[in-house]
């Protein structure tokens, strides 16, 4: 089955910064990161449902000179973590 990705993915464990609804701020890894979202690991964290919207903040390492805070909305929910997609797709540039 051919998958209909639109973004190359990069397995790469990173710390995100996340807050989702109504919450404080937790700090979460990834499972993989690409242009158009990523997957963030649960490992003992309440994930919300698909379809929330949220902002999370990328180190510096994606963001450039600064973390990047970007806004983005859950599109899928397992076991593991949550698929994540950015509202608006970010730039990765290659040296990461």
């Amino acid at each position: 089955m051919k998958e209909k990705r639109r973004y190359f993915r990069k397995g790469v464990s990173i710390e995100v910064v996340v807050r989702f609804p109504g919450g404080s701020p937790i700090t979460l890894q990834t499972g993989d990161i690409s242009e158009g979202g990523v997957f963030l690991l649960a490992r003992g964290h309440q994930m919300p449902k698909v379809g929330t919207d949220f902002e999370m903040s990328l180190p510096e390492l994606i963001g450039g000179d600064r973390p990047l805070t970007v806004s983005a909305r859950v599109v899928r929910k397992t076991e593991e973590g949550i698929g994540v997609e950015f509202l608006l797709p970010i730039y990765l540039s290659d040296n990461w």
